[in-house]
């Protein structure tokens, strides 16, 4: 009985011809249907793009909050949110986070990467490298495009999605802002000392006593804020695990239209509140990292 069954599973697994798990074979496209990996030389370069790719993300993650720790006060400063709408500093970062948000996007594919031998027939149906086309289907059976009206109007709901999701995170890191400042979570005193040595340079010192109260918060106030919190970040999750699926469809205007989304939404929220602007450079472009 058990043989039957794992027989069935099996002829069932051959029908679909995918691999849900780690494989090493050598017959696999990754990204574009040009990037086609047939022997061990090829494997061999397109793991060092892909190493380099990873160095890069990481590389521009850096920069970014490095820029944001320098600018920081000057951004504080301006207290019109069009000046820091069009800030200098505001325009860079939301050119680095176009970057990041891309490379992460696509590392991220890259990770998930099927063989094509393992596809079969079903590459015929879901093409595992960007392409054009216009009947896609998107998270839900009922989500199909059929033509051009539905396609366009697919890809500004997806920008809108995107643009809901950085939203619903910009809204996350206040709420948390507003716990860490609340004082039922306890409080803190900071104690800095400064000491020199003998070639002039000066060091400082930094003893960090924490006094905390509860383990748990305390405050009605509190409590209601982590209740909200936690609600935030399941739609959070929600949205993010959404925008994944659809990164899924290699489909490139539908993509695109994913990564507008977020980078309208980075370049309109982030000035509001520019003194969270450090812990929004921290977060924003994670969606995929």
């Amino acid at each position: 009985m058990n043989g039957m069954m794992m027989s069935s599973t099996m002829m069932s697994m051959d029908h679909r011809k995918m691999w849900m798990w780690f494989h090493t074979a050598t017959d696999d496209t990754v990204l574009f249907k040009f990037w086609h990996i047939t022997n061990a030389g090829q494997m061999a370069y397109s793991c060092a793009i892909v190493i380099a790719l990873g160095i890069f993300f990481e590389f521009i993650k850096y920069i970014r909050w490095r820029l944001e720790t320098h600018y920081q006060p000057e951004r504080i400063m301006l207290t019109n949110y069009m000046s820091r709408l069009v800030s200098l500093p505001h325009l860079i970062q939301t050119i680095l986070f176009t970057i990041q948000l891309t490379l992460g996007y696509a590392l991220m594919l890259i990770f998930m990467t099927f063989s094509k031998k393992a596809l079969g027939k079903m590459m015929m149906m879901m093409k595992m490298y960007f392409h054009f086309r216009i009947m896609e289907s998107i998270l839900f059976q009922q989500w199909m495009t059929s033509n051009m009206i539905e396609y366009v109007f697919s890809c500004i709901g997806v920008a809108a999605i995107a643009f809901v999701y950085e939203a619903v995170k910009f809204a996350g890191l206040i709420i948390r802002d507003m716990e860490k400042r609340d004082p039922g979570q306890g409080s803190y005193e900071i104690e800095q000392e400064t000491a020199q040595i003998e070639n002039g340079t000066r060091v400082v010192v930094m003893r960090l006593n924490i006094f905390t109260g509860s383990l748990f918060p305390t405050s009605r106030r509190c409590l209601m804020l982590h209740t909200v919190d936690s609600a935030v970040h399941f739609v959070e999750m929600l949205l993010v695990y959404s925008l994944m699926m659809i990164a899924m469809t290699y489909n490139v205007p539908i993509v695109l239209s994913m990564l507008m989304g977020h980078i309208v939404a980075y370049f309109i929220i982030t000035p509001i509140a520019p003194e969270l602007s450090q812990d929004v450079a921290q977060e924003a472009g994670n969606c995929c990292s």
